[in-house]
């Protein structure tokens, strides 16, 4: 999204919860915690400027998502 502050993330599960990590571009972990099932939020305004990598991993299954995003 647009927003500078804040990162939304639709989690569509219904059981399961998610673990997530948001990594600086050089691989090291900026910040952790979960998702529930529905929108949910990560906090950006402390985030520097640049690109960062979020890592969600299913905590019942192998499944995982890997996206990029650009901190303005």
């Amino acid at each position: 999204n647009n927003n500078t502050k804040k990162l939304i993330v639709a989690v569509g599960s219904i059981e399961n919860n998610f673990d997530y990590q948001v990594f600086n571009i050089t691989g090291k972990l900026i910040k952790d915690g979960n998702f529930s099932q529905g929108v949910n939020t990560i906090e950006c305004s402390n985030l520097q400027t640049g690109l960062y990598i979020l890592d969600v991993k299913d905590n019942k299954t192998t499944n995982r998502a890997v996206k990029k995003f650009m901190k303005r």
